[in-house]
């Protein structure tokens, strides 16, 4: 009951707050309106579509009520109209209840209604509209009316961060605690503990600034400063701006640091807890922290990695304390994790990425080379290879080993000795289009589609160099951990089962890297996977079965530690205010930094509708007040620069129609007004039509 109560607060909290950001931009049109003396025939939350609406009542000339659309809302002013085939309509009915230069009324004129002044008649006189019309106001005071809805999203955005800032939210710094292979941070050699403390100059405090700055960044790449752990002097290094393969934003390719606090979401994985006893499960808190791993104490997250991946393949003993109190400790006992595979090997593609400072650089070996041999380790499995060589320099650092390295345009094998280097450094699959990273020699390679053997004890005999068109798992979502009999049932039959849950365009759009670890590690043993292949020009399909394997281990046990943080909190209301308003600023910036590059640094495919903000908001909701507040802040500031852009039917349109009036003495012809509104408006449906279905997923992100 207390966690029902707890969704229900957070799904009140989301339907206030997206409710307020409507309720705000709409009030600021209708109280300006009002006091410029604008007759406001309707005001609603929501909109009322066909004349559908939850409930209405009447307060004076105004209509207010709940439509039944949730997308948005509306202030219906007396000549003003957002709909081009109704824009020549209302101006009629506005020069309908006009008044005559003379006094007199026209038919439908109310009696007992106010004469207008000889300066408001002279007005009136040219542009015969009625005295409380929108269209009879000056051009100041309809401008005024106009921007009044982008204006108090703003105010309503600074009050949300001022009062953020009052409670006080956490933040995460720019520490490095995650790399994905071959990414711009892994070629660039930053490692697990890095902080970056500027970026082209600026100084970053949080680690969204660090997308901010590659957004801003050039092509030639951004100069980033980087205290090191154990490293005196600063590091300086050129991360390209440039977006990763497959990603949707630009990114370096890491993930914040992590702590040695269990987390407070959840802090064990649901294969962690078939494992272990539930004693032990419900003995082990969010908060609890890691003390030590065997004999090894730990004193930070890159302890935990450090340890982990020495011993994979090991029982490993984990020590937590509860609390503050030294004296209470839990021991759990880990066994190793076997990596979850299908008996297929594929072929080895070409070297995407050479780490600066690596013994691959040394050597000469540059992306578009190809890693053909490694002795001693019998045929290539690329998936597996960077294992094999960490355990290798583990057991043996710096001992060389020789590989065959075929250059790119060239039939030869060049054989090359390097030494193995150990590194740990908790990759994971951040996009669909991540390649592999051999840390151990310095390379990162992709992963073609064509199959390059299999085990002789798996059930499918698929030929090599058959070619992967797609994947799918018919009997499991691995991107929800459900199966058919789940309570998705239903649901998957939406979205999901449309396609079989497949992963189309394998070796284009989805790597087969991403597959292996962001689906099949989720999917239980016996799981079927369905490869998809031609081959000789024949279309076939091969069934495997996901089995655990007997020589090659996941370090990571289980285990989800809390990220690090940093209080953001003024110490006054005055600090709090400049911060809100500073905030506001980077909100206000931040979208435009986002659409002036989409189709470039950013895809279309990371914009986001209703669903999405929704979801956003819920998930922000429940992380207290204060992020809270900062996402209506943010959300605030966005809409109010959406509003105002120049598009006909938004907010920024319509004063660009007036800035026209204002400057030619006279307002745009009506056929050309209406036939840009036309424009302004199916640009406006495009765009809602691709964030729903991005939202929906009837359009693919990837």
């Amino acid at each position: 009951m207390q966690e029902i109560a707890l969704y229900t607060w957070y799904v009140i909290l989301v339907i206030l707050g997206v409710n307020a950001l409507i309720i705000v931009h709409e009030f600021g049109h209708f109280i300006v309106a009002r006091m410029c003396g604008v007759r406001c025939d309707k005001f609603y939350i929501w909109f009322d579509i066909y004349g559908l609406r939850f409930f209405r009542f009447k307060w004076g000339d105004t209509e207010y009520g709940l439509g039944v659309l949730p997308l948005g809302g509306y202030v219906k002013m007396f000549g003003q109209e957002d709909n081009p085939g109704q824009i020549a309509k209302e101006i009629e009915k506005a020069k309908e209840r006009g008044q005559t230069a003379d006094g007199s009324r026209q038919e439908g004129a109310a009696e007992g209604e106010a004469i207008p002044t000889k300066d408001e008649l002279k007005y009136m006189e040219s542009a015969l509209y009625a005295k409380d019309s929108y269209l009879s106001k000056s051009v100041p005071q309809r401008m005024a009316i106009i921007s009044a809805g982008v204006i108090m999203n703003l105010i309503f955005a600074v009050i949300c961060a001022t009062a953020a800032f009052m409670v006080g939210f956490t933040e995460n710094p720019c520490a490095v605690g995650a790399l994905v292979p071959g990414s711009p941070a892994w070629t660039a050699g930053l490692q697990i503990g890095d902080r970056i403390v500027e970026a082209d100059g600026k100084k970053l405090t949080a680690f969204p600034q660090i997308m901010d700055a590659l957004v801003d960044g050039d092509s030639s790449g951004v100069r980033m400063t980087i205290d090191r752990p154990g490293v005196k002097e600063p590091l300086e290094k050129v991360i390209p701006a440039t977006q990763v393969e497959g990603a949707l934003v630009p990114t370096i390719g890491i993930r914040p640091m992590g702590t040695t606090n269990l987390s407070k979401v959840s802090p064990l994985s649901s294969a962690l807890k078939k494992e272990l006893p539930d004693e032990v499960v419900s003995s082990l808190k969010s908060g609890n922290r890691l003390v030590a791993i065997g004999d090894q104490p730990i004193e930070n997250y890159a302890d935990i990695i450090r340890l982990q991946e020495t011993s994979p393949e090991k029982t490993l003993s984990y020590k937590f304390q509860k609390g503050n109190d030294a004296d209470k400790t839990i021991t759990v006992e880990v066994p190793a994790v076997p990596v979850k595979e299908l008996g297929v090997r594929f072929r080895m593609g070409a070297i995407s990425a050479v780490r600066k400072g690596s013994a691959a650089e040394s050597a000469g070996i540059e992306p578009g080379d190809t890693l053909v041999e490694v002795d001693d380790l019998g045929p290539l499995d690329p998936l597996k290879l960077p294992y094999l060589l960490a355990q290798k320099a583990i057991a043996e650092p710096n001992a060389p080993i020789s590989i065959g390295i075929r250059k790119k345009g060239s039939e030869t094998v060049e054989k090359i000795e390097l030494p193995l280097v150990v590194s740990h450094e908790n990759m994971f699959a951040g996009s669909p289009g991540d390649a592999v990273a051999c840390s151990s020699i310095g390379i990162a390679y992709n992963v073609d589609n064509i199959v390059a053997g299999s085990d002789s004890d798996v059930q499918s005999s698929i030929p090599v160099g058959a070619v992967v068109q797609s994947v799918d798992f018919p009997d499991f979502a691995p991107e929800f951990g459900v199966t058919k009999t789940s309570f998705l049932k239903v649901y998957k039959k939406w979205i999901f089962w449309t396609k079989g849950f497949c992963f189309l365009d394998v070796g284009k759009k989805v790597q087969i890297p991403f597959i292996f670890e962001d689906a099949m590690q989720v999917a239980p043993v016996g799981t079927i996977v369905r490869l998809h292949t031609t081959f000789e020009g024949k279309k076939e399909v091969y069934d495997f079965t996901v089995r655990k394997s007997t020589d090659w281990f996941d370090p990571n046990r289980g285990f989800h530690f809390a990220p690090e943080e940093f209080l953001s909190k003024a110490e006054s209301f005055g600090q709090a205010a400049q911060l809100g308003f500073d905030k506001t600023v980077y909100g206000s910036l931040a979208v435009y930094r986002f659409l002036s590059n989409i189709g470039g640094k950013v895809s279309a495919k990371a914009m986001g509708g209703p669903v999405t903000i929704v979801k956003v908001a819920y998930m922000v909701a429940s992380q207290g007040l204060g992020p809270y507040l900062i996402f209506l802040c943010i959300i605030g500031a966005n809409l109010a620069v959406l509003n105002i852009l120049p598009i006909p039917v938004l907010d920024g349109g319509h004063l660009v129609f007036l800035a026209y009036e204002a400057i030619f003495r006279k307002p745009p012809n009506e056929g050309i007004q209406i036939g840009l509104s036309y424009i302004g408006l199916l640009l406006l449906l495009g765009m809602m039509a691709w964030a729903i279905s991005l939202d929906l997923g009837f359009i693919s992100r990837f």
